[in-house]
């Protein structure tokens, strides 16, 4: 984990939703510093933001290597973080004991606060912290061709057009139930005749996944699951796709990021602080009948195809 003379390193322990939204505010430190980024953060999370080129350095914040900075031990890390231009911590607040740790080693340390003090959106709230702006301009995530190929190659359904549902989530009091993602997709199947491509994570619900995989089964090749792949993967399935259709989850924050159309339900968070980025993003939070979510999916399929 060799840092360079004009590189910024940023700890981020936050899930893979979480850190999507701190994306704006990375590529501002790294425009504003110019500098290259080391982002200390969950491996998997890590490996897909070099995959994307925002990070150009990557460690994994499970390392025992930073176990040090949780103790007295610190001072072992004097030699490593000595290496960094500039320290960026995107913590819930000013009392982590990282932080404490970190004081002792650098003096060049900037807290971004993830967590608003207002109705400011996260995004931009963290932004903010680092440059004062009104507005998030959303860098589209970009694919490379060989991920959208495999993705194709991936992809079985019929059809040239297709939708993702994404019918999870990190937790199961933000979820829409699965029955109603059945009878959307059924709609989008039976009604649209155009394709349905469900992704799930390898921490989903065993349950879920049975009948995700006994629903597909029942629609004569019309419908597809795939479960338990890369963040690039799923990154180029959803980008080939038509429409996004899912909770909030780290999955619809990156649908945001790559500017899909989308509709997202929120159920137990506050979307006007949590909603993903984008420029066709549909939030249904509450008071909606199935009537009202088919009606949009075509207006938003038809708008879509009038585009392509």
């Amino acid at each position: 984990m060799q840092g360079l003379s004009n590189t910024v390193f940023i700890y981020h322990p936050g899930t893979l939703g979480d850190i999507l939204l701190s994306i704006p505010t990375i590529e501002m430190i790294k425009s504003i510093e110019k500098s290259s980024v080391h982002i200390c953060c969950r491996h998997y999370i890590a490996k897909f933001l070099k995959d994307i080129s925002v990070a150009d350095e990557i460690s994994d914040i499970d390392s025992i290597f930073y176990s040090p900075l949780f103790t007295d031990d610190y001072r072992r890390l004097c030699d490593f973080f000595s290496r960094f231009k500039r320290i960026f911590l995107f913590i819930k607040n000013r009392q982590n004991p990282i932080l404490q740790n970190l004081k002792k080693i650098s003096k060049n340390i900037q807290v971004i606060e993830t967590i608003p003090k207002d109705n400011t959106h996260v995004a931009l709230y963290r932004l903010k912290q680092f440059e004062n702006v009104d507005v998030i301009n959303l860098k589209k995530i970009h694919i490379k061709d060989d991920f959208l190929i495999h993705a194709k190659r991936l992809c079985r359904l019929p059809t040239a057009r297709f939708i993702v549902i994404h019918p999870g989530s990190g937790s199961k009091n933000k979820n829409l139930p699965l029955d109603d993602f059945f009878t959307i997709s059924d709609y989008v199947i039976d009604t649209l005749k155009v394709g349905v491509l469900f992704i799930t994570g390898q921490d989903e619900d065993k349950d879920m996944i049975r009948k995700i995989d006994e629903y597909v089964i029942k629609k004569s090749g019309f419908a597809q699951h795939i479960n338990n792949t890369t963040l690039m993967t799923v990154s180029a399935l959803i980008s080939l796709s038509s429409l996004y259709i899912g909770n909030d989850s780290g999955i619809s924050h990156l649908a945001g990021l790559l500017n899909k159309s989308m509709i997202v339900f929120f159920k137990a968070s506050d979307p006007s602080l949590w909603s993903p980025l984008g420029d066709d993003v549909s939030v249904i939070d509450k008071g909606f009948n199935l009537a009202d979510i088919f009606r949009l999916i075509s207006e938003k399929l038809a708008r879509n195809n009038s585009k392509s």
